[in-house]
């Protein structure tokens, strides 16, 4: 059994401390009269006895009495006092979850603890942090340096600890595990791209968005939707507003016909990959010539599994999907030649993002003074759509919404 003579407080703190259960308060008031020496005897479950007695069967043991703090009889009074304040005074306190955080004011503010009892309640039998290695110490203590040059020698230097030793690549993890530990060469290898930022964390696509809110009006006859969101992506890859490319990420791969990866591969990722072409089209006036250069790109991941698709508008106003070859990271250093070429690939992706970027921010490509002129002249024109030299390509089409069945 554990004896905590603090414990009449706490378990008025407990019952009255922010609920709305008026039983419970009257409980507390009848049997606020605790012994007043040793305290209640406790054995922590939901039950309350007559004499203040929590019984159960969650935990038990003995604190010594030396460790416990000491109340004084008449603070016993003033809590119950504060206890049968107005309700509205009162909130959802830790106490109800059997909690108490000694860093916390509000016992001292309302005169529960003391600053002493809270600092004997933080001392009471205190556990220790543990100790790190020395050898991982002096590891850490290594990257005391003064210039990312030396930074970079002790970063390459090869350790002992790697997937392939601890086998962690033939177990099963969750999607954030393979973000982390293995798509992270993803981000890593666009660094060298200026201003382009690797989002991650269920980013939302602008470019989705736009297309949503695209027939939004300000109110009149009727009143202004509220703004949709645009799609959710594991990955975004964007410089500035615009956006070049996206990831999915599943933890299990089920086959290549596998339900989750059917609708990333065959639906959600194509149709960020055109609202993201769409939104590149206007920008750069829906130029032809521009417009059939572009391409995006899209990691299709799900476990050690990796697809690569690209999306480009090669004639007419249809958008083309190109799908690669599905590549497996090995789970055995034996067949590591299998991980080069998802390397290759993600190099790849990349090469063809810069190449883009480089169309769309192509400030003047014409040699021709008179004619840079004449296109400075009509900035704020809007172009005509019947142009020859445009070609325009619609948005996707919303997405239609399920009906709610509504259970009877």
């Amino acid at each position: 059994m554990v004896e905590l003579s603090w414990f009449p407080v706490f378990k008025g703190f407990l019952l009255t401390g922010g609920g709305n259960d008026h039983k419970d308060a009257k409980r507390w008031n009848k049997t606020r009269k605790l012994r007043k020496s040793s305290g209640p005897t406790i054995n922590i479950d939901n039950s309350i006895s007559a004499n203040g007695t929590i019984s159960g069967t969650i935990c038990s043991g003995t604190i010594n009495s030396k460790t416990v703090v000491k109340r004084r009889n008449h603070e016993e009074d003033e809590i119950d006092e504060f206890f049968q304040k107005p309700n509205e005074q009162q909130s959802n306190r830790l106490a109800h979850s059997f909690i108490i955080n000694p860093d916390d004011e509000t016992y001292i503010q309302n005169n529960v603890f003391t600053s002493e009892e809270l600092e004997e309640i933080r001392n009471m039998e205190t556990k220790d942090l543990p100790e790190m290695p020395t050898e991982l110490l002096k590891y850490l203590g290594s990257f005391r340096k003064k210039t990312t040059e030396d930074l970079r020698i002790v970063l390459e230097a090869r350790q002992n600890w790697e997937e392939y030793e601890s086998d962690t690549l033939q177990r099963k993890h969750l999607e954030q595990w393979y973000n982390i530990h293995v798509w992270s060469l993803i981000d890593k290898s666009f660094n060298e791209l200026e201003e382009v930022v690797v989002s991650r964390g269920e980013s939302c696509s602008l470019a989705s968005s736009k297309r949503k809110n695209s027939k939004r009006i300000i109110q009149g006859l009727v009143a202004t939707t509220r703004k949709a969101l645009g799609r959710r992506g594991d990955l975004i890859l964007r410089k500035g507003i615009h956006k070049y490319g996206a990831s999915e990420v599943g933890k299990d791969y089920e086959g290549d016909n596998g339900t989750k990866l059917l609708k990333e591969r065959g639906l959600k990722s194509p149709k960020m990959l055109k609202d993201m072409l769409v939104d590149l089209g206007n920008f750069i006036m829906w130029e032809t010539n521009k417009l059939r250069q572009l391409e995006l790109v899209s990691f299709i991941h799900a476990g050690l599994f990796m697809i690569l698709l690209r999306m480009d508008a090669p004639a007419g106003y249809v958008c083309r999907i190109t799908r690669s070859d599905t590549l497996q990271l090995p789970t055995n250093v034996k067949c590591f030649e299998q991980a080069l070429k998802c390397i290759v690939l993600t190099w790849k992706a990349k090469a063809i993002i810069r190449k883009t970027i480089d169309i769309v921010e192509g400030t003047n490509d014409n040699d021709n003074e008179d004619d840079a002129l004449e296109e400075l002249q009509k900035a704020g024109v809007r172009k005509c759509k019947n142009d020859k030299d445009l070609t325009i390509i619609s948005n996707c089409i919303k997405t239609p919404q399920k009906k709610r069945t509504v259970n009877t």
